[in-house]
């Protein structure tokens, strides 16, 4: 099972993805949850996901937790 992570406009990761692969979604969803614990934006599936990188522009990156930027 392949899911996809996608990282928030207002942190280092905005217009970047991550494929989590796993034996199945609880394996995926702990991988996910270990490295980024809830800094990431959104979880899709392999089907929802579809076309999503060409529409937003979106890079590969690994696995990893966002980190927000502020300004002020």
């Amino acid at each position: 099972m392949k899911l996809y992570v996608t990282y928030g406009f207002g942190s280092n990761l905005k217009n970047c993805y991550s494929v989590v692969e796993g034996e199945d979604i609880l394996v995926c969803y702990k991988t996910i949850n270990s490295v980024c614990g809830q800094a990431h934006a959104h979880i899709y599936a392999e089907k929802r996901f579809a076309g999503k990188v060409e529409h937003c522009n979106l890079t590969e990156v690994p696995l990893q937790a966002q980190i927000k930027e502020f300004t002020l």
